[in-house]
């Protein structure tokens, strides 16, 4: 009913609105959901979902995924765009293979296919930008030198790359990080990684059998489903975001998209500590150049744009 389309939008989500609105839809939309997310209970990750797909059933709205490592720009696109009422469904975790591919998704969205966008980002800046902003610096002990007891969790968790029950033990008391899910598996969130994780892995897509602009820092690929239909990828790199704003708005077909920058770490109540590690923390050579002579950067960054990454670096690479 219109009642509960509006109680929904509204964020008052219930689990009594889940059987009544599949019952309407004709299926039970529980596997759509839990193919994208791979989670069966009620959650914020539910409750949004749901709410697009009711967007899209009763308004028609166009719906896009935006599946992307966070701080790439996430928050910017997801802002500017429903400025312009477009619905996008922004996660950085998917586990359910091939959700395109899935009957019920097919049956529920039937000849419609979502667009994907997918961006990325030089993994030394996002790993910083990971640290602060997901761990939301209540890693930090206060009352330290923080950006020391920053540089030790940088160390653990990007350079050594502890395991999952080391890290889940380290972030126990921080609540951001729990509901972030990043003691379930924040490999999957690193920048580097994500493209043979969860964009290969779970959604059937190799990236790297593809032609990439590196100049341009952007480009769409088209893939055909199993139905036949064609599904679009814009797979863009964050440096480039800045020149892109033409790119956004044709894709989404959004005649009024402007970029509006949000979620900017150096705005955020953490900058002074943000800056301050930025300025002293330190990195292993040998990890910088794994790092820079990977299958990733290779893909999507020209040598110049290596070397200039180095250079910034240069004062913070030891070893």
């Amino acid at each position: 009913s219109e009642k509960e389309f509006i109680a929904i939008m509204a964020g008052e989500f219930s689990e009594k609105y889940l059987i009544p609105f599949s019952e309407r839809v004709g299926f039970d939309i529980t596997p759509v959901y839990q193919h994208s997310h791979g989670w069966g209970f009620i959650d914020g990750r539910t409750t949004s979902f749901l709410r697009r797909s009711l967007e899209f059933f009763y308004k028609g709205k166009e719906l896009c995924f935006l599946l992307s490592p966070p701080k790439t720009g996430n928050t910017t696109i997801v802002e500017s765009a429903e400025k312009c009422g477009m619905t996008i469904e922004n996660t950085h975790v998917l586990a359910g293979y091939y959700m395109f591919e899935d009957s019920s998704f097919r049956q529920f969205f039937k000849e419609f296919v979502p667009k994907i966008i997918i961006g990325v980002r030089e993994p030394v800046a996002q790993y910083i930008s990971l640290l602060f902003s997901q761990s939301d610096i209540g890693l930090v002990p206060m009352g330290k030198t923080e950006w020391k007891d920053a540089q030790e969790i940088f160390n653990k968790i990007f350079v050594k790359q502890i395991g999952a029950d080391d890290y889940l033990e380290m972030s126990a008391h921080n609540k951001n990080a729990l509901k972030n899910g990043l003691n379930m598996g924040y490999q999957n969130l690193l920048v580097d990684q994500f493209m043979d994780g969860q964009i290969k892995q779970w959604l059937g897509i190799d990236l790297y059998s593809y032609e990439f602009d590196k100049n341009k820092g952007y480009s769409i690929f088209k893939r055909k489903m199993a139905n036949g239909a064609t599904q679009q990828i814009l797979f863009y790199k964050m440096e480039k975001m800045n020149e892109m704003e033409h790119i956004f708005k044709e894709f989404l077909g959004l005649e009024n998209f402007t970029l509006i920058q949000e979620n900017v770490g150096e705005k955020k109540h953490y900058a002074d500590l943000y800056q301050k590690f930025k300025e002293k923390f330190q990195i292993p050579k040998k990890f910088v150049e794994e790092l820079y002579t990977s299958k990733f950067m290779k893909f999507c960054y020209e040598d110049a744009e290596i070397e200039g990454f180095r250079e910034k670096w240069a004062k913070n690479i030891v070893g």
